[in-house]
C-alpha cells in the first residue's frame, strides 16, 4: 500500500479519501497473531463481526473450487504464493482453523 501511495501526489490524495477497515470474525483464538498482524501489517481499524453477518454473506457460502487438478500446476501456484508472502515478510498460521 505504501508503494501505491508513493507513486504520485494525485494517487496519494485519492487513497487518503478511501477509508479501509478490516473485519474479524472471532477473538480469543489467536489474539497474539491478530495483534502482530494489526501492529505490523494492517494498521487500519478492525471490527468484530459478532453476528457473523459479513462472514456468512461473503465467506460462509463459498466453496473451494479449483481451476485445475494438475498436481504440478497446484504445486507451482503454492510455491509462487509462498514466494509473495515471503517477499512481503508475511507468514501465516493455521491456529484456530481446526487443523
Amino acid at each position: 500500500m505504501s508503494d501505491l501511495m508513493a507513486t504520485t501526489n494525485k494517487d496519494a490524495e485519492l487513497m487518503k479519501r478511501f477509508d479501509m477497515f478490516g473485519i474479524v470474525k472471532e477473538i480469543g483464538v489467536d489474539d497474539e497473531g491478530l495483534s502482530v498482524f494489526y501492529n505490523d501489517h494492517f494498521t487500519y481499524p478492525l471490527y468484530k463481526d459478532d453476528d457473523l453477518v459479513v462472514y456468512n454473506d461473503f465467506f460462509g457460502k463459498r466453496k473451494l473450487k479449483l481451476t485445475t487438478y494438475n498436481p504440478f500446476t497446484l504445486y507451482k501456484g503454492y510455491k509462487e504464493m509462498n514466494k509473495r508472502l515471503k517477499s512481503k515478510k508475511l507468514d501465516g498460521n493455521l491456529t484456530g482453523e481446526g487443523m
